[in-house]
C-alpha cells in the first residue's frame, strides 16, 4: 500500500486563513517531519488493529526536497520506518547553485545552446517589445527574465527537451524564423499562460498559495538558488536597474518552476539565505512548487 501526502501550507493543507509571516513561522522541514511521524504513529496503529498483525513496516520515499525529507526522517525517527529511498535528495544546502544552469547548457548542447543564446540576446535589446509579443502580464524586467528563464529549463530538468530544441529551431537562420520555433514552443508548452508564480508580488501576497509558500520554505532553509552561471547559462541577461539596487537572483539569468505535465521546481545559515535572496527587487527562483514525499506502507510529503 502507498501513501502520499500533502506538506503543510500546499495544496489543501493550510492551518491558517493567510501566509503571513507570523504564519508561515509554522512551515519548515523539521514541522513537516514531526507531520509525518504523527501520520506514521496513527497509520500504524489503524493498521494493526484491523489486521491483528504484529507490525507494519514503513519505507519513506522521495525525490529532491521529499528526498532529503525522507532521508532526514529516516535519521531522525529511524524506528519509524525500515528504511528510506531519498533520490536526488537536497540534503546539503548550496546557496548559490550555479552548477545547475551550467548543467543546463550543457544538456541542452552547443546547436541548441546557441540558439537560446541568440534568443536571450534579442530579448535583451527588447524587453518592452517581447512582453508585448507574448502578452506578458509581468510588467517588471527581473520577473520577466525569470520566467524565459525558465522556458529554457524546464525541458532540461523534466525531460522533454526535444519540444525546445525543434528541427525549425535549430535550423532557423534569420531572427524571424528563429523567434516562430520559439513562439511555437511557447505555445504547445503553455507557457504563455503560465506567468502567475513569476510575479515578485509573491513577496508581498497574503493569499495562501503555493508558490509562495515554496518561496518561503527556500528562504528560510532549503536554499539552493539556481544563480547564473558566471561564466554563462542558457537564460536572460538581466536588464539594467531603472531604480533601486540591482537584486541577487539575476546574473546573466533569473527564474522558478511550474510545469503542466510534471506535477512536480538548514543551508550554512538562514538569516544570511533570507538577507541576501529574499530581501532584494527580484524574486528567487521557485523550483519545486508541491513540496512532500512518499511512503510505501506509509509514507510522506511530496515534491521538489
Amino acid at each position: 500500500m502507498v501513501y502520499a501526502l500533502e506538506h503543510r501550507f500546499f495544496g489543501e493543507s493550510w492551518p491558517f486563513d493567510d501566509s503571513s509571516v507570523d504564519h508561515l513561522s509554522y512551515l519548515t522541514a523539521d514541522q513537516a517531519l514531526f507531520d509525518l511521524a504523527h501520520f506514521v504513529e496513527a497509520k500504524r496503529d489503524e493498521l494493526l488493529a484491523a489486521s491483528g498483525a504484529e507490525d507494519v513496516a514503513f519505507l519513506i520515499l522521495g525525490g529532491s526536497y521529499p528526498g532529503a525529507l525522507s532521508a532526514w526522517f529516516r535519521a531522525k525517527f529511524p524506528h519509524l520506518s525500515v528504511g528510506a529511498v531519498a533520490s536526488s535528495a537536497v540534503v546539503n544546502p548550496v546557496i548559490d547553485f550555479t552548477i545547475f544552469d551550467r548543467q543546463v547548457r550543457e544538456s541542452l548542447q552547443p546547436a541548441c545552446a546557441g540558439q537560446v543564446d541568440r534568443i536571450n540576446d534579442l530579448v535583451a535589446t527588447d524587453m518592452d517589445g517581447f512582453r508585448a509579443r507574448w502578452n506578458s502580464p509581468l510588467a517588471n524586467d527581473y520577473d520577466f527574465a525569470y520566467w524565459l528563464a525558465d522556458a529554457f529549463v524546464g525541458p532540461v530538468q523534466y525531460a522533454y527537451k526535444a519540444d525546445l530544441c525543434t528541427a525549425d529551431l535549430l535550423a532557423a537562420e534569420t531572427d524571424e524564423d528563429l523567434l516562430a520555433a520559439f513562439d511555437a514552443y511557447l505555445a504547445a508548452d503553455g507557457k504563455l499562460e503560465d506567468t502567475a508564480e513569476y510575479d515578485s508580488a509573491l513577496l508581498s501576497r497574503l493569499d495562501n498559495d503555493n508558490s509562495r509558500s515554496w518561496l518561503w520554505m527556500k528562504c528560510t532553509g532549503l536554499a539552493y538558488f539556481q544563480d547564473a552561471d558566471p561564466r554563462g547559462s542558457p537564460a536572460p541577461r538581466c536588464p539594467p536597474a531603472r531604480r533601486g539596487p540591482r537584486p541577487l537572483r539575476c546574473g546573466v539569468r533569473s527564474r522558478p518552476q511550474s510545469h503542466r505535465r510534471h506535477p512536480v521546481r538548514q543551508q550554512r545559515r538562514h538569516s544570511r539565505a533570507l538577507r541576501l535572496h529574499c530581501g532584494s527587487r527580484g524574486s528567487p527562483r521557485i523550483r519545486q512548487r508541491f513540496p512532500g514525499s512518499l511512503a510505501v506502507g506509509r509514507r510522506s510529503p511530496r515534491g521538489f
